[in-house]
């Protein structure tokens, strides 16, 4: 038997791949079953994306992940900008274990730039090849995390919870910002050109579990400026 897993897919129509308005959402005040309505989503048995309560009681959009080979992933498209400020409140309910990826993208997918909450009590900035330090996080603690960033520049800053903590420079240039990428795993380039077309091995250990994390995302705010 295949040990593939079966996706299944809901797509809304009209299907739209442009955005024309900024985000401007909180969820907890939301009405039941609307708040994902403009969140493209990968969500798996063992990585869910979906509304729950977050650790201080409200709603909020989880990614919870203790899959080993697959991740978690939300992406909110947003009109394309030059001059972007993203605002959002993460609670993260560990500070020992998991990882989630915040990616700031292009229309096609590159990112611009890519903020880390890792598993050593960091968030984190990839700088160049290398990943700067910039702030401790304690677990089931909101951080309102405010992103201004600017295309013609190349540079970004990072604020928490009203304090200016990084001022930097984009890892990869782009023409405008067009998304924003929520992922419990790092970026995936395989299979590519180089891949051998026969694969004549098993990945060990496939069913076995990760100690699971979970960040919950409580507000989600785009604008230009």
């Amino acid at each position: 038997m295949n040990k593939e897993d079966i996706r299944v897919s809901s797509i809304p129509v009209p299907i739209t791949g442009v955005a024309t308005a900024q985000a401007n959402e909180n969820f907890n005040t939301m009405p039941a079953g609307k708040e994902l309505e403009l969140w493209n989503t990968y969500s798996g048995q063992w990585a869910p994306v979906r509304i729950d309560k977050a650790p201080d009681g409200t709603k909020a959009l989880m990614l919870k992940d203790w899959d080993p080979f697959d991740y978690a992933r939300a992406e909110r498209v947003v009109p394309a900008t030059k001059k972007l400020m993203a605002d959002f409140t993460i609670i993260p309910a560990q500070n020992n274990n998991g990882m989630l990826d915040i990616e700031f993208q292009d229309e096609k997918g590159t990112a611009a730039i890519r903020l880390t909450i890792d598993s050593t009590m960091q968030f984190k900035a990839k700088v160049g090849y290398r990943d700067k330090n910039f702030f401790q996080y304690e677990p089931n603690k909101a951080y309102h995390i405010t992103v201004k960033l600017h295309t013609d520049t190349r540079f970004y800053t990072v604020n928490v919870n009203g304090k200016d903590v990084l001022t930097n420079l984009f890892f990869a240039p782009v023409l405008t910002l067009n998304r924003v990428v929520f992922r419990t795993g790092g970026v995936r380039r395989f299979p590519n050109a180089d891949t051998p077309t026969d694969q004549l091995y098993d990945l060990k250990n496939t069913g076995s579990k990760d100690k699971a994390a979970a960040f919950y995302i409580t507000s989600f705010k785009t604008s230009t400026y």
